[in-house]
């Protein structure tokens, strides 16, 4: 049986607390080991996302301490239950790296709950109350987005900007099922992934307020929610402070409809790299590596690199975060910077350079704009001009080979200095930029045409090779199933299922080109309506 010591801290100085050890420990709350679908008396933990892959570069020598709080809310009033709870501590301490703590109110009644598994309990904040309310480093909570918060002046305006823009607002309870008394679940084919919503949690909270054994289910509940990319959260003033107390671990943020940084959200804060929190950090490299078929060690390599880029771009050493991808077309190369943008900056304009278009002298001017009185100048250059009127900071370079000497020196340049001022005198700032570049040059020739110096800037440098068939199958299927739920959606006469087989029945061994493949697919499935 596993047994451990009861860590303890007091409700009025979890700033203190988590500031305190958070140096040592990684903190999650239990909730972060369940997911919505789980009944109480049956419960399931996943277990696996205490496995290193789940933990962010900087976490990784870190001990878990999980805070079971609202599990001890909710086996205060269901002692009926306590049996699946003794044995997931158990399995918990078995790990050896985990340490469990709860809120000082509840620790009396957890150690007599769970004689077995606690032998003792240790303060690790002073019982005395405070009222410190000093912040601290946001970064490091377990769930990850910020919560706007109104107030009845300001609501039917803020409310009408975003409906304006296709936004759906509603309350939260329109999508939860409640199971049983105390355990309810999200109602998701409420929420059609293709849109966006703003989920209101204030009926959610008065709910909530008191009924002790509500709240880990709501917590969970919130944990799925946050995972999801068009799901955003508002909240009434009237209660955001209750949202605090009960879900301390939910909301990184809370901005008022006022603040400037509220304005921001969708594109600065939440979506450079480089201020990603933990959580962020995982959940999009969970679909970074889920939608580029292929490439495992590179996949393997990006999640690495990244996380170091993070770090070095915050202490000054890292401005431009870039890659370089050489190989055959057609095998995933410009892919990584779609998935990229799909996941950043999702419905903002791509910047997409191509050097196949570009020829000549001049190429440069072409680029960044023509010096002031010369023909042109006043039209800008490509590049400029599509980072100027984007909010990605996702750039494609497509086809570098075939940029010129002038063009590679510029490009030294920026991955050094992270900006550049074009010919207008104008200073363009690319810092937390991802840049990928690709070529179709070879292992062979790749060196003969990218200098050195320049070769020696990017952050990442891999040679891209054609896809295994199980990766072919994959994005067979992958693809198959896009192409399906968009037909049933535009068309009355849904595509027969019973007829999948033969859509996948393709001559990949014959077939290295996604495009191809692709075009395959839509062949085979026009012929199949």
């Amino acid at each position: 049986m596993g047994r451990g010591k009861l860590f303890i801290y007091n409700k009025e100085m979890f700033n203190e607390f988590y500031q305190k050890t958070s140096t040592k420990y990684r903190i999650i709350p239990i909730s972060l080991l369940f997911n919505s679908q789980y009944e109480f008396e049956e419960t399931y933990l996943d277990y696996d996302y205490l496995n290193d892959g789940n933990l962010s570069f900087d976490d990784e020598d870190k001990e878990i301490l999980i805070d079971i709080t609202l599990l001890a809310k909710l086996l205060a009033v269901r002692s009926d239950i306590l049996f699946h709870y003794g044995v997931i501590i158990d399995n918990l301490y078995r790990r050896g790296d985990v340490e469990i703590v709860v809120e000082y109110d509840y620790s009396e009644k957890m150690m007599e709950l769970f004689p077995l598994q606690f032998y003792e309990k240790e303060n690790l904040t002073s019982i005395e109350e405070t009222s410190t309310k000093d912040e601290f480093d946001k970064s490091h909570k377990s769930l990850s987005k910020d919560v706007v918060v109104y107030d009845k002046d300001n609501y039917d305006e803020y409310i009408n900007a975003k409906r304006e823009t296709g936004i759906h607002i509603i309350s939260i309870t329109k999508v939860l099922k409640k199971n049983n008394s105390i355990d309810y679940s999200i109602e998701r084919s409420l929420l059609n992934k293709e849109e966006k919503y703003i989920l209101d949690i204030t009926s959610m909270i008065r709910l909530v307020n008191g009924i002790n054994e509500l709240v880990l289910s709501f917590e969970i509940i919130l944990h799925e929610l946050i995972k999801l990319n068009n799901i955003s959260f508002i909240i009434d003033k009237e209660v955001q402070d209750k949202c605090k107390e009960l879900f301390k671990y939910s909301f990184q943020e809370y901005i008022e409809i006022s603040s400037t940084k509220e304005d921001k959200s969708d594109n600065e804060l939440k979506k450079e790299v480089s201020v990603f929190t933990n959580q962020d950090m995982n959940l999009f490299l969970e679909r970074f590596e889920e939608e580029l078929f292929g490439h495992d060690e590179f996949k393997k390599d990006f999640r690495k690199q990244i996380h170091k880029y993070k770090i070095m771009n915050k202490i000054g050493e890292e401005k431009i975060f870039s890659i370089f991808l050489c190989g055959d077309s057609g095998i995933g190369k410009t892919e990584v910077a779609r998935v990229l943008q799909r996941n950043l900056y999702n419905n903002t304009k791509e910047i997409k350079i191509n050097f196949g278009n570009y020829s000549g002298q001049g190429s440069l001017w072409s680029l960044i704009g023509s010096p002031k009185g010369y023909k042109g100048s006043e039209s800008g250059g490509e590049l400029t001009n599509k980072i100027l009127n984007s909010d990605s900071k996702v750039i494609l370079i497509d086809e570098f080979e075939k940029a010129d000497k002038e063009i590679f020196s510029f490009f030294y340049e920026l991955l050094e200095d992270g900006k550049y001022t074009d010919l207008d005198g104008k200073e363009i700032n690319l810092e937390g930029y991802i840049i990928v570049f690709t070529s179709n040059l070879t292992e062979k020739n790749y060196k003969n045409v990218i200098p050195e110096a320049l070769f020696s800037r990017f952050s990442m440098r891999y040679i891209f090779v054609p896809l295994t068939s199980k990766d072919k199958e994959e994005f067979i299927r992958y693809r198959a199933e896009k192409i399906i739920k968009k037909y049933n959606e535009n068309f009355e006469n849904e595509f027969d299922c019973k007829k999948m087989e033969l859509l996948f029945d393709i001559p990949i061994d014959k077939l290295n080109n996604l495009r191809d493949i692709n075009i395959e697919l839509t062949n085979r499935f026009t012929e199949l309506i």
